[in-house]
């Protein structure tokens, strides 16, 4: 029987570094499900909780053939202490919108607000996991926030109605945002069985559940998004 090289260094790992976790890629895609037949709509609105119905406000509005753009794809619940980027990630005001429109950091991640507009803005949130109030700042000016807790916070300007982006923070640093076409790589996550989780702010999340066995370089996923991932109540 031939042992490959990979295999000999797994098993030198474990004799020698037992505490040290092994990691593989996490390559994918995430696919928005096609808008349901008006009958089958009718059916699961009617099967659906009161409490519920939020959930599918806007979403049959969506188009499908983007929907799957600038989806947070993260893994749950990595044990370990997680130090934030050296670098502050940016949320940069532009043409009165925020780019990105959706930013997902490693908590007690600082992100910056730059203002390169030629005219003010005043960036603020309301979210119960971290509200703030930036105030008015002037074109080349630039303004932080520090995010602790891990959750949703949806950002504002007070002086143009339109602008708004998301910060997702988690609690570990193994999380993407899915590109043109829905496709996605999480570099580096430990070996072990792991929940893989996709998030979009108008859908419900996906979630999917994986294994990445020590000798894994690569480890394939799918997820999908869309009305027929809410709750029905038979």
């Amino acid at each position: 029987m031939t042992i490959g090289r990979r295999s000999i260094l797994v098993w030198w790992f474990i004799l020698f570094f037992p505490h040290v976790s092994l990691s593989a890629d996490i390559v994918g895609v995430v696919r928005a499900q096609p808008k349901l037949s008006e009958a089958e709509y009718q059916k699961q609105m009617k099967n659906l909780k009161s409490d519920d119905l939020y959930k599918v406000q806007g979403v049959e509005r969506l188009d499908y053939r983007t929907a799957a753009v600038d989806v947070v794809v993260y893994v749950e619940e990595v044990k370990g202490e997680f130090q934030p980027p050296a670098e502050n990630p940016k949320v940069t005001q532009k043409n009165a919108t925020f780019h990105p429109a959706v930013l997902p950091v490693l908590a007690g991640t600082t992100v910056d607000f730059p203002n390169v507009d030629k005219v003010f803005h005043n960036v603020f949130s309301f979210s119960k996991v971290r509200p703030f109030d930036l105030g008015l700042y002037k074109s080349g000016a630039t303004k932080s926030v520090t995010f602790g807790q891990v959750g949703q916070i949806t950002v504002y300007c007070s002086i143009h109605r339109t602008m708004k982006a998301d910060i997702l923070v988690l609690q570990n640093p193994y999380f993407t945002v899915t590109d043109q076409k829905g496709n996605f790589k999480i570099l580096g996550v430990p070996a072990g069985r792991r929940r893989l989780v996709a998030w979009h702010e108008r859908f419900p999340e996906s979630a999917t559940d994986i294994e990445i066995s020590d000798d894994a370089q690569e480890v394939k996923a799918e997820l999908t998004l869309g009305v027929l991932n809410l709750p029905v109540v038979e």
